[in-house]
């Protein structure tokens, strides 16, 4: 049994994270995900069957279509695969805590006049540095954190 990744190839029709779009068979201008057709024709389904439920990588692979990385879920389980796996930018960064010093040096190099997500002391910039969630950033600037 082959259990490397099966890579779709595809260069055109892709979301951002990777993830292979095709038309939804019988539907004109409708689409789907590759690797949503792939678990339906693997386990005898239809895209209706599976309505209103995701398809997840067990790879992490979004351009994965291998049927043996393929699971059926629901938002909540994609959700905390993510955050155990350490993949999601809203959980796992702000799990790390500040030190006081880091909350004083944060207040200290944030400039309000620098605003865009590549200005140098904007809250975008110090939450990568401190590697937390922007929301930490705001939390820390008006006081309210942590709480």
């Amino acid at each position: 049994m082959d259990t490397a990744c099966i890579d779709h190839e595809r260069t055109k029709s892709l979301r951002p994270e990777g993830y292979a779009m095709v038309g939804w068979p019988g539907r004109s201008s409708v689409s789907t995900g590759l690797h949503r057709l792939v678990f339906c024709e693997a386990h005898g389904l239809t895209l209706e069957d599976i309505a209103g439920r995701v398809v997840r990588h067990t790879c992490d692979n979004p351009r994965c279509i291998n049927p043996l990385h393929l699971l059926i879920g629901t938002r909540a389980d994609n959700n905390r695969d993510r955050a155990e796996r350490g993949r999601s930018a809203k959980v796992v960064p702000s799990r790390q805590r500040l030190t006081d010093a880091q909350c004083l040096e944060i207040q200290v190099r944030y400039d309000p006049t620098r605003i865009g997500t590549k200005a140098p002391n904007g809250v975008v910039q110090l939450a990568r540095d401190y590697g937390v969630d922007p929301n930490v950033i705001y939390k820390v600037l008006r006081g309210t954190y942590p709480k």
